[in-house]
């Protein structure tokens, strides 16, 4: 559903979901939209699950575990890939990849759970990012708006301010720092209402670490194109 409202220009799938299979989604996604992006990230690969990705048009197959860069490379190159004709590797294209410069990138942890906010920083300071974290919705507001991260994670469910809230309140006041979601809930006006408010992407929480940091190159990419 949000595939074919959003049309987005770059999908991460994996191919064991709950209630469909990923192959099927895959699939569906190319009937709507022939040249999307959409790079497939499984723990559990198969040569015949390569094979039947990429005959339904994955862009790329990885595998969980993978060096964060080789990861970022092939992101770089999937969205750089023009419509529908090849080009040439951006590998040689003089581009950098977000998080490369000797300064390390800002980002903003907002979660009222101490343990959340604990553990996801820990893993993100160790993939090389600075992360200030913040409890609620007017903590985070005064620390982005007194040094704005490169990119904030928000929690949508929180008590004092709700993330999309919080959203809007940084777009108002200029903030510019893209953002990613955290949710559990599946309510698709929630879901339909922060997305309107551009976030680059919305996960479920609680989310694995490494898909987080996916998603967080991603951003970045996709903020400085």
């Amino acid at each position: 559903m949000l595939f074919r409202q959003r049309r987005p220009r770059f999908t991460i799938l994996d191919l064991y979901l709950p209630d469909i299979s990923g192959l099927e989604v895959l699939r569906q996604m190319r009937e709507l939209d022939p040249h999307a992006a959409v790079i497939i990230l499984t723990g559990h690969p198969s040569s015949d699950l390569e094979r039947q990705a990429r005959g339904l048009g994955a862009t790329e197959f990885l595998t969980k575990g993978l060096k964060l860069e080789t990861v970022v490379l092939m992101m770089q190159e999937a969205l750089a890939r023009p419509l529908p004709s090849p080009a040439p590797s951006p590998r040689t294209s003089g581009r950098k990849i977000p998080g490369a410069s000797q300064e390390p990138i800002s980002l903003l942890f907002v979660d009222d759970e101490d343990s959340v906010c604990a553990f996801y920083s820990q893993y993100l300071i160790q993939c090389g990012y600075q992360v200030r974290t913040a409890k609620n919705g007017p903590a985070a507001l005064a620390l982005a708006e007194q040094q704005p991260p490169r990119l904030i994670i928000v929690d949508l469910t929180m008590p004092d301010m709700a993330g999309v809230e919080l959203v809007r309140k940084l777009r108002e006041r200029q903030v510019q720092s893209a953002v990613i979601a955290f949710t559990s809930s599946r309510d698709e006006r929630l879901l339909e209402e922060i997305l309107d408010l551009g976030v680059v992407d919305v996960m479920e929480k609680p989310a694995d670490p490494e898909r987080l940091a996916i998603a967080i190159q991603v951003g970045l990419i996709l903020t400085s194109r």
